[in-house]
């Protein structure tokens, strides 16, 4: 299993020297910057240009392509980190989900047992026998209306035949719930 405490010191670690190492490069950069800016300003002015402000320009568009290489690299450190960061992050995604895959299997397991009981009861209770008995009457008579004048004469007539159900109104529910899953 990854040891998120180091993996997170190692990432603290590597952030803090990355962000000491951009401060200094800045601070030598702009030295650097102003220094080369002069000795390009000398040059160029030793050369007797009249245009003094095309002059400038050119410096400071040599200046700041200079600045946008530097750019640029400190963009790919940032993306090395970043990369750094969503590794880091996809381990501890995957250590969360081992972890709560190792719970659910354990309720998973409650969960079927409960389903194989439940499902032995059922074929144990009579009622449930009935219902079925029911259930076929039910088809037989959507088939031929005419037997019953309604969805009561079916249940009283239903509760004569089985003498584990006693409700008329339960029958009725059923019939209602066959109708809908039949229509559907």
């Amino acid at each position: 299993m990854v040891d998120l405490a180091k993996l997170a010191e190692s990432l603290s670690e590597s952030i803090t020297k990355f962000l000491a190492e951009m401060h200094s490069r800045h601070e030598s950069s702009e030295s650097e910057r102003d220094s080369r800016l002069a000795g390009r300003l000398d040059s160029l002015r030793r050369l007797d240009l009249k245009h003094d402000e095309l002059l400038w320009r050119t410096v400071l568009a040599e200046d700041r392509a200079s600045f946008l290489e530097e750019i640029f690299e400190q963009q790919e450190s940032i993306v090395q980190m970043l990369v750094k960061i969503w590794k880091f992050r996809l381990e501890i995604t995957e250590a969360r989900s081992k972890s709560e895959g190792m719970l659910e299997g354990h309720d998973t397991q409650k969960t079927i047992q409960a389903k194989k009981g439940a499902r032995g009861k059922i074929a144990k209770d009579p009622k449930q026998t009935e219902k079925a008995f029911v259930y076929g009457c039910w088809q037989n008579w959507r088939n031929n209306p005419g037997s019953y004048k309604g969805k009561a004469a079916f249940a009283r007539d239903m509760l004569d035949k089985c003498q584990h159900l006693e409700s008329q109104k339960k029958i009725e529910d059923w019939c209602r719930e066959w109708e809908r899953n039949a229509i559907t």
